[in-house]
């Protein structure tokens, strides 16, 4: 994170799994984006046992973000 800032990667949007630690990744994350001269433009949340991300990283590519950060996991990876 901190090269991606260095290198001038300074907008982020985060695309986040819609539970506590998912929450708290996104939270502790955006503290030091900004912490670091970035800042966060928004987030989507999505439910645990999603497979397909392609609407939410179109999302992030619509936001004009530099960065499509992910806050993610799912249950069965591989699947």
């Amino acid at each position: 994170m901190r090269q991606l800032l260095a290198e001038g990667a300074k907008i982020w949007f985060f695309l986040t799994v819609d539970y506590v630690h998912g929450r708290n990744v996104q939270r502790d994350t955006t503290k030091m984006v900004e912490g670091g001269g970035g800042r966060v433009i928004g987030s989507v949340l999505h439910p645990f046992e999603t497979k397909d991300f392609s609407s939410f990283l179109l999302q992030g590519k619509a936001s004009g973000a530099d960065v499509i950060a992910l806050a993610t996991t799912t249950s069965h990876a591989g699947n």
